[in-house]
């Protein structure tokens, strides 16, 4: 049931970075953290839901330039990875 909004359509530059990923897309979502806040460590809804619904993989793209005090934290039952993305780079996460 996905669909793209107006947002996809105004924005050439986002239109090319969801356009670049050549896969089947569920949820396109974009998220603005402010400097010095931090999103807790969390576990998504459907992060363990298994695979009927097919594979579950997230995509994590960096939008800006923030310099090295900007991280992304990954944790799972036997690992912990830490790393910071420079504008352009992204991170794919298989979370199943």
């Amino acid at each position: 049931m996905f669909s793209y909004t107006p947002a996809y359509e105004s924005s050439p530059t986002l239109k090319k970075l969801c356009d670049w990923f050549q896969c089947e897309k569920s949820r396109i979502r974009i998220f603005r953290q402010q400097p010095g806040h931090v999103n807790p460590l969390h576990t998504d809804f459907d992060n363990r839901r298994g695979w009927a619904h097919g594979e579950t993989l997230r995509v994590f793209v960096q939008l800006s330039d923030l310099g090295v005090d900007s991280w992304f934290k990954f944790r799972t039952d036997d690992s912990e990875i830490n790393t910071s993305l420079s504008r352009g780079q992204f991170v794919i996460l298989n979370t199943d």
